[in-house]
């Protein structure tokens, strides 16, 4: 169905009636294995706080002579 010629070929040689039944016999024709799920990992999310901006190079931002940089760093450490 994504190649045009193939598309054009299947639309010239059925009626509009016929599309839905032919794409699902189609689809049903497919024959998907099942997923094997005793092999997969659970993945453990451990959520991260939100921080307001970063430090730059392991320094503390508090340290930083930009006064945005201080400010932000303030309210990160109040939760805001």
């Amino acid at each position: 169905m994504q190649d045009p010629f193939y598309m054009n070929v299947f639309v010239q040689n059925n009626q509009v009636s016929q599309w839905r039944p032919t794409i699902d016999a189609i689809y049903n024709a497919i024959d998907l294995q099942p997923k094997d799920w005793s092999k997969v990992k659970p993945i453990s999310y451990k959520p991260q706080p939100i921080r307001s901006r970063t430090a730059t190079l392991g320094a503390p931002v508090a340290s930083s002579e930009e006064p945005m940089d201080r400010i932000a760093q303030h309210l990160g450490n109040m939760g805001i």
